[in-house]
């Protein structure tokens, strides 16, 4: 018993003198412990990205990684544009494919570091994947190849960087060529419905761009008041004098027409000022203004003091923003005229460079006018194309995209009177072109000896394929060689060219039943204004002069600065206006209350004002009281005259005609603007009035007979039909007036 105490006692001591070590090391330990947590969580935190970044995993070809989409800070002076590639996810078939894609780069703009490329792809699981590939050219000029393989089977992104690539002033192409092999047979995959390739939508050019000049300078004109090939092209603000006249309104209305046909892929809202209007956020923003210096008030006088006199033009620092450019052009109402014409004509600014110039001394230089081309006959040069290749083993293809201008008459059929010539080595019994029209096939034929050299294809393009005014011509060219049948071997000798003085054409149609959408009809036909009259109110607000320039661009990009025809311009007070608008097209543009009465009561007008709001003036238009706040645009028959047009855009007060202003630049609005009236609520919603169908005039046997005679519209076999029938009439006539004369003897 006394054993086992001792015992006892003994480990309870032992236990005892042990215990505050071990409780120290098990704090220790916990310590230690915890940190090694703290340290693997604020571990797990770095490597876990934040909400918008790109994870470290993300597929990668090759060594090009996905773009992080962490915004940076760009150094002043330097803007981001996003170039989309695609307007939707592009599906490639066959063996070997190529797809261009064009931007442009001015001359007043260069690339900054961290500029790239970004194609985002994804394909068929069944390639052979040493025989597949992907290959990316800027300007012919190759930036990579990849192999389509398991690595990149699903949505992958490719990014080449563009920052240290020279890019001169003009159109560049990027070119994406897919060679896609799932067998050892090409000619099997040819037409394997296997071989696909996605080119998606996300795919983008990113280019960072800074200007290539420290001072404004004419020699950059219209930059940087205008930057072509940017997603917002429009960089400035109009100002004219409070008290401007009708000159200087032209002049405006014509800058804008300018600008907008230096963007013809935009829809542009300009905003226009009186000088009194004008504010210290707004003077901080590049400026053009327009006027006479004894017209301009404290601001204006502000300009005049630094140099901007009467009979000249001047470019200088914004005195109110060092980072801004105010261009000013001064003088009389000729001086005005002459230097307007010089700033949207092409040949002469061209010429032009320094801070100033006497308009006087530019007055005298005119541009030759090319009358050769009415608008209803288009080269593909004159769509913007050159001329095209097509390289392939076995089948190439090219694409040419067209819309129809608003005066082309849809009810009758157009065509495309292609001219090409290929190669010589090919085997002319198995290689031949086919060309579709918005998917459908219309024309195939034999390629031969005769159009290795020179070849020409007339397609007739019928009035259905030409409905919705949008023409996706496809062309391809089957190539065989001359070796016999297919073998699947690559001939570098493959290959074709479709000129680019290749034609579309198509019919200009009568002036039957006006709608909206077919703006910029009647106002211009055939690139040039069809005897159009714009109308301003006598005292015009900063609304109504940005709503009249945005029409003015909507309207006179259609026009060629070298037609030698102009719009003109008369007050709504004008004594003679009636007179002056007789058989005219006209477009009337001010708040409602400002209308002619002339016009407003005038029988077919769809709506009345009362109280300040918009109400039926007949059972065309249902107008609920909620809606009445809105602006108005509606197309009626002229009350000054039997053959003209007037357009109306309107709308109650200051705000409904700068939330038109702001809408009417809107694709996705204006596409919904159809019929003979558009109304525009408050809620943006748009409530149309669909007029009577256009009156089509009947082709009489002059008419057909024209057509058919017009050898412009006949192929090579039948103009020579043609002269053989002429030349046997003739005959025909000589021999009767021979045995006339013979009888009479």
């Amino acid at each position: 018993m006394y054993r086992k105490r001792i015992a006892f006692i003994l480990l309870a001591a032992l236990v005892v003198s042990f215990l505050p070590a071990h409780v120290s090391a098990a704090v220790n330990n916990n310590q230690a412990t915890s940190d090694n947590l703290a340290e693997r969580l604020m571990a797990k935190l770095e490597q876990t990205p934040l909400a918008g970044q790109t994870p470290p995993e993300v597929a990668r070809l090759g060594e090009s990684e996905a773009t992080s989409s962490v915004e940076e800070v760009l150094p002043r002076g330097v803007q981001s544009e996003n170039l989309f590639v695609y307007s939707d996810d592009l599906v490639v078939q066959g063996v070997t494919n190529r797809q261009d894609f064009y931007f442009e780069m001015t001359a007043s703009r260069v690339l900054y570091k961290g500029s790239f490329l970004e194609l985002i792809f994804s394909h068929s699981p069944t390639f052979l994947p040493k025989k597949s590939t992907l290959t990316i050219l800027l300007d012919d000029e190759p930036l990579g190849s990849v192999f389509l393989n398991e690595s990149n089977l699903k949505r992958t992104s490719w990014k080449g960087d563009l920052s240290d690539k020279e890019l001169k002033p003009g159109f560049h192409k990027l070119s994406v060529i897919s060679h896609m092999e799932a067998s050892e047979n090409l000619c099997d995959d040819q037409n394997n419905p296997a071989n696909w390739l996605i080119l998606h939508k996300e795919s983008l050019v990113h280019l960072r761009l800074m200007q290539a000049y420290d001072q404004a300078d004419m020699a950059y004109y219209p930059s940087p008041f205008l930057e072509r090939g940017g997603l917002a092209p429009l960089q400035t603000l109009l100002v004219v004098p409070d008290a401007a006249n009708e000159t200087q309104l032209k002049a405006l209305g014509e800058m804008a027409g300018f600008f907008s046909s230096e963007a013809p892929a935009n829809l542009l809202s300009f905003q226009a000022y009186k000088e009194s209007d004008l504010n210290g956020e707004l003077l901080k923003k590049n400026m053009i203004w327009i006027g006479n210096k004894d017209q301009w008030g404290a601001y204006g006088r502000q300009l005049t003091s630094q140099g901007a006199a009467n009979g000249k033009v001047k470019i200088s620092v914004s005195p109110w923003n060092s980072e801004s450019t105010v261009l000013s052009i001064n003088g009389s109402n000729q001086e005005i005229a002459s230097a307007v014409n010089q700033l949207v004509t092409p040949s002469l600014y061209g010429q032009l460079s320094g801070q100033s110039y006497d308009i006087v001394g530019m007055a005298s230089l005119a541009e030759t006018v090319n009358s050769a081309n009415d608008g209803s006959n288009l080269s593909l040069e004159d769509l913007g194309f050159g001329d095209l290749v097509v390289e392939s083993p076995i089948v190439g293809t090219t694409r040419i995209t067209y819309s129809l201008p608003t005066e082309a008459d849809t009810n009758k059929p157009g065509h495309f009177k292609m001219h090409y010539k290929h190669a010589k080595t090919l085997n002319f019994a198995q290689s031949l072109v086919t060309v579709k029209v918005n998917g459908l096939p219309v024309k195939s034929r034999y390629l031969n000896e005769e159009s290795s050299d020179f070849g020409a294809l007339d397609i007739e393009i019928s009035s259905d394929l030409m409905a919705n005014r949008n023409l996706i011509i496809d062309v391809a060219f089957q190539f065989s060689s001359a070796q016999g049948a297919c073998t699947g071997n690559t001939q570098i000798g493959n290959w074709a060219v479709i000129s680019k003085q290749s034609l579309l054409s198509f019919q200009s149609r009568p002036n039957g039943s006006m709608l909206l959408e077919e703006i910029p009809y009647p106002f211009v036909i055939r690139q040039q204004w069809n005897n159009t009259m714009f109308v301003l109110p006598s005292t015009p607000t900063s609304a109504e002069l940005s709503l009249f320039a945005t029409f003015c661009g909507l309207i006179g990009k259609n026009v060629k600065t070298d037609s030698g025809s102009d719009p003109f311009f008369v007050r709504f007070d004008d004594p003679g206006l009636p007179a002056a608008a007789a058989q005219k097209n006209v477009v009337f543009i001010g708040i409602a209350d400002k209308i002619p009465k002339t016009l407003l009561e005038k029988s077919g007008f769809p709506v009345k004002l009362k109280d300040g709001r918009f109400i039926p003036a007949n059972g065309q238009v249902n107008l609920l009281p909620e809606a009445r706040d809105g602006f108005l645009m509606t197309m009626v028959s002229s009350p000054y005259g039997e053959n003209g047009q007037v357009l109306v855009v309107t709308g109650i007060d200051e705000q409904s005609l700068k939330r038109a202003n702001e809408q009417i630049a809107n694709p996705v609005l204006r596409a919904q603007i159809t019929g003979k009236t558009a109304y525009i609520d408050s809620l943006d919603r748009v409530n149309t009035v669909q007029g009577a169908p256009a009156i089509m005039v009947k082709s009489t046997m002059l008419d057909k007979a024209s057509e058919l005679l017009d050898i412009t519209n006949n192929t090579v076999f039948m103009r020579f039909v043609f002269i053989g029938l002429f030349v046997l009439v003739l005959g025909v006539i000589g021999i009767l007036l021979w045995f006339t004369r013979r009888r009479s003897r």
